[in-house]
């Protein structure tokens, strides 16, 4: 026969279970939905994973990749893949495993980084956008059901670019392109 203490007890120690569960599966989801990131900062990256076979394979068939294809050959593909990092992230309700991948040197630029979105369909990636920046951002607004994507970029010199994406069934293109010059006062 159990005690009112000991029941009492058991019903406190179940509820501080399941509260802890519920914060930790709420900080979880945070993470994974986050709207900004920046490589270098972007709590995200931080704990980011190297990207599965299929997502590599894609990126190494990109552009960039093939622009330091020479470089790249010198490396085995665990060293491949560790020039990479991937976070999931949604960018629709309807596809489950996108992700938001950042490269690090030769798979960046010097004054930037290269972010590509990568959706993975079971045993198929596609890159469905490649674009460079200090950060990316997951926007509220949505094209074709994908979420909107801003990058931007800025330099020492005041100037910084921003680029709006949108998803077009297909992959994001690039709709706008706001240049603006700050002058550093001295």
């Amino acid at each position: 026969m159990i005690r009112s203490g000991q029941l009492i007890s058991s019903i406190m120690f179940a509820i501080f279970t399941i509260g802890i569960l519920s914060a930790q599966t709420q900080k979880e989801a945070v993470k994974i939905e986050g709207s900004s990131f920046c490589a270098d900062e972007s709590e995200d990256f931080q704990s980011a994973r190297p990207p599965t076979n299929v997502v590599l394979d894609v990126l190494l068939k990109t552009p960039g990749a093939k622009d330091v294809s020479a470089e790249l050959e010198k490396l085995d593909r665990e060293e491949q893949r560790k020039l990479f990092r991937a976070v999931r992230v949604h960018l629709s309700e309807t596809d489950p495993t996108d992700y938001l991948v950042v490269g690090s040197y030769p798979m960046s630029g010097a004054d930037n980084d290269w972010f590509w979105l990568v959706r993975q369909t079971q045993n198929r990636a596609q890159v469905i956008l490649d674009a460079g920046g200090n950060c990316l951002d997951l926007l509220r607004t949505r094209s074709s059901g994908y979420r909107d994507i801003r990058t931007v970029w800025s330099a020492a010199s005041g100037l910084t670019i921003t680029r709006i994406y949108h998803y077009d069934g297909n992959r994001y293109q690039l709709v706008h392109r706001y240049t603006k010059t700050v002058g550093l006062s001295q």
